[in-house]
């Protein structure tokens, strides 16, 4: 393996149906390797996407973390540091984080997910940097939602 090689890894890039072009870019730059973990038979992943990887791990289920941690662990043993990894898919935000975390790599971790995955909290962060943001309130309710919205 090359010093200049840059290892990237992504959950599920299969879906949504077009992510597939992320792989596919990313795969056309010279020293990049484009590595993936999902629970879809590689046989069914399209042609494009086939090609636009240095190497696919299955796992039977991504909700269960051990089983990804090891894909994981595999691509480092075999291919050496990951120095990306992403999904694009905000159901795999915090797995993503998580993996971030457990393999020291560059990106959001988990004690982040909540100024990204809740509008509340992320509006703290738009206030704190000095912009105007819309008012909210949490409803419970159809009659709260519209007592707010009037």
């Amino acid at each position: 393996m090359s010093e200049q090689t840059f290892n990237v890894v992504f959950i599920s890039p299969h879906f949504p149906p077009n992510f597939y072009l992320f792989c596919q870019a990313l795969s056309k730059i010279n020293g990049v390797q484009v590595m993936a973990i999902s629970d879809c038979d590689y046989s069914l992943l399209r042609r494009e996407l086939q090609t636009s990887l240095t190497r696919y791990y299955k796992v039977s289920d991504l909700e269960d973390y051990d089983q990804v941690m090891k894909g994981v662990a595999f691509f480092i043993h075999n291919y050496g540091r990951i120095h990306r990894l992403e999904s694009h898919n905000e159901h795999w935000l915090e797995l993503d984080a998580r993996l971030r975390l457990d393999f020291n790599i560059p990106g959001l971790r988990p004690e982040g997910m909540d100024y990204i995955k809740k509008k509340s909290k992320m509006k703290e962060k738009f206030i704190e940097a000095g912009l105007r943001v819309a008012r909210g309130a949490k409803a419970s309710s159809k009659k709260e939602a519209i007592l707010f919205a009037s």
